[in-house]
């Protein structure tokens, strides 16, 4: 899944940039919060996605989206380990970014 709060257009062109089929869904009413979504299940195109992205990224993404690349590769039919992967790698990002603002609240760099 892809969201996008504002712009249904940049979801739009993610679209037609990685040949995806399925449409953005964008909720009937617009309430605050309310995001619109680009969401794929198809092998094809996940598989494009990970053609394009493939050695693009640098750094934290990067071996976020290698740890996913390959899980998916090994794992596509098995639902339940990949929602799992995908949460462990969430908490790994998130995890990431505490220690990350934590060392620049010491550092006295914080945007507070």
């Amino acid at each position: 899944n892809i969201a996008q709060k504002y712009y249904i257009q940049i979801l739009e062109y993610i679209r037609n940039a990685l040949n995806i089929s399925a449409n953005v869904y964008s909720p009937k009413t617009h309430k605050k919060g309310s995001k619109s979504i680009l969401s794929t299940c198809r092998i094809d195109n996940i598989k494009f996605i990970i053609e394009y992205f493939n050695n693009t990224m640098v750094g934290v993404k990067h071996l976020e989206f290698t740890i996913w690349r390959d899980f998916f590769i090994f794992n596509k039919r098995n639902h339940a380990k990949l929602h799992a992967i995908r949460k462990e790698v969430r908490d790994m990002r998130n995890k990431h970014k505490r220690v990350y603002d934590s060392e620049m609240d010491l550092a006295g760099l914080s945007n507070d």
